[in-house]
């Protein structure tokens, strides 16, 4: 049953997207209450964490709650347009990558040199693309030089697909409905990329979430607890959060691009194999 296996595999993400970066926020702000729990209490933090894990088996409730909580916290990520964090994350890995791998030497020079002497008209053409932003004409624009390369003629007429300014994401999910018509199998892996897109996306806003709370809980703890266990505790989560935040966010938008390029490429040849059949009816 494809449809079947379809709804499996699109629900295997998003009960990752969802539940994982839920429950990660929610543990990282539980770690928080703990240490002012066990400040409040004047109990150590291995104390604090005996006494509330007591409290969770002893009224089954608070943890149905919890995981309840989880699962909103992770809905509202899983709601929360990708397009921002993408650009975001997008620009901060090149401004690393840039201070961490660019040598500047005579070859750097050139290539500044070159983008310098890049003609004006380019540059507007570029602009009103928006080719930074999903899904992405440049990269689109290539892939279709490369099929028309290969192909030749039986490529005429498509360059309309990835020349339509704004309107473009609009026709990234028209590409999809028409292969969920059509090409079920396609549409079945779009689909498996587009949750991959969702969970890392949750997750880099997890991550961001948790190191929001490692901060406050530094402060915190510097103010006002002192102890070496939750100092390290605290410290971990920061470190563990900003782990996070890095790996999915550098690889954020990489998978976001092999959406759209399978996607893309998907509907090019179902475009193809109507164009095939129109042009020899009888076969």
């Amino acid at each position: 049953m494809p449809a079947a296996t379809t709804l499996s595999r699109i629900g295997k993400h998003e009960y990752f997207a969802i539940l994982g970066s839920g429950t990660y926020v929610v543990g990282s702000w539980g770690l928080l209450f703990a240490s002012y729990w066990s400040y409040h209490h004047n109990l150590t933090a291995w104390q604090c964490f005996r006494q509330l894990s007591g409290i969770i088996q002893g009224h089954w409730p608070v943890a149905v709650a919890i995981l309840y909580l989880a699962f909103l916290v992770g809905s509202v990520l899983r709601a929360i347009r990708v397009n921002p964090m993408d650009n975001f994350c997008d620009k901060w890995r090149k401004l690393l990558l840039d201070k961490l791998f660019t040598q500047k030497n005579e070859l750097a020079e050139e290539k500044k040199q070159e983008v310098k002497k890049e003609s004006a008209e380019q540059k507007k053409s570029d602009k009103n693309h928006d080719q930074d932003s999903f899904p992405y004409h440049r990269k689109l624009k290539k892939v279709l030089a490369v099929l028309k390369a290969r192909l030749g003629g039986e490529m005429v007429g498509l360059d309309s697909m990835v020349d339509s300014g704004d309107s473009t994401h609009a026709l990234f999910h028209f590409w999809k409905a028409e292969l969920c018509r059509e090409v079920l199998p396609a549409f079945e892996y779009a689909q498996e990329l587009e949750g991959r897109v969702r969970l890392f996306a949750t997750m880099v806003w997890a991550g961001a979430l948790g190191i929001l709370a490692g901060i406050i809980g530094v402060a915190f703890w510097a103010s006002c607890l002192h102890g070496f266990a939750w100092g390290f505790i605290i410290f971990s989560l920061l470190v563990g959060s900003a782990f996070v935040f890095l790996v999915f966010g550098s690889q954020l938008r990489h998978i976001r691009d092999q959406e759209a390029t399978t996607v893309f490429i998907a509907y090019v040849a179902l475009n193809l194999e109507r164009s095939r059949e129109k042009a020899h009816p009888e076969k």
